[in-house]
Parts: C-alpha cells; structure tokens; sequence
C-alpha cells in the first residue's frame, strides 16, 4: 500500500491523525482496494491466513513496512498497520463465504479456482 499515494502521514489521501480516534476506519481509494483484493487472491489466504500466516513477510509484501522490516513512522505501525490487517482478514473472508465467494471449503481445506493460480 505505501507507495500508491501513500507515506508516512497519510493514507489514501487522508492524513493518519484521523484515524487516531476510536471508531474510524480508513476509506481506502480505488487503487489500495484493488491491491488488497489481488494480495488475498495471489496469497490465496483465508481469514485464518490472512490474520494468522507470517505477518512480517505479508507485511514486506504489501509495503506495509519498509524492505528490512522496520516501520514508516510510528503512527503507520500503530493506526494505519491494524486497520489494514482488519480489511485484508475482511476481504479474505468475503473470497471464501461473503459475497464475493469463490472459494470452496472441502473438509477445512479452501479449494481456489485454477484462475487464481495465475492471476496478475
């Protein structure tokens, strides 16, 4: 996400001290939703996966953190960092029983469609 309009003091074109207060969710531009839903799909996560399965590693993925790992500010790590965990676990979960489901459960396992074995 950093890096599509993003930095260290804003996200989606909104500045992060909004977020401070309780309740407020970020509003995620076209672009951040695109890239949430194409990191579920090429992940192929599951909400389990995609609030469980090596966090730091999706993190470097996503620019959520810089290359080595280290935060982009403090405010990044504590606001913007959780809210974005919750919207990736909520879209994961829309792929597999919401209403954008196209995965199957079979005996636990998440059955995805040979599409997403070579999607962009």
């Amino acid at each position: 996400i950093m890096g599509l309009g993003n930095d260290e003091s804003t996200v989606c074109d909104k500045p992060i001290a909004r977020l401070i207060m309780a309740g407020k969710r970020i509003r995620f531009c076209q672009r951040c939703n695109l890239f949430l839903w194409q990191h579920c799909i090429r992940g192929q996560y599951t909400r389990k996966e995609a609030g469980v399965t090596n966090q730091k590693a999706l993190a470097r993925q996503m620019y959520l953190v810089r290359p080595d790992g280290s935060p982009w500010s403090y405010e990044w790590s504590s606001i913007v960092l959780p809210k974005v965990q919750r919207a990736l676990e909520y879209r994961a979960s829309q792929l597999v029983d919401g209403k954008r489901a196209i995965v199957t459960m079979v005996a636990g396992v998440a059955v995805w469609p040979d599409w997403a074995q070579g999607f962009l």
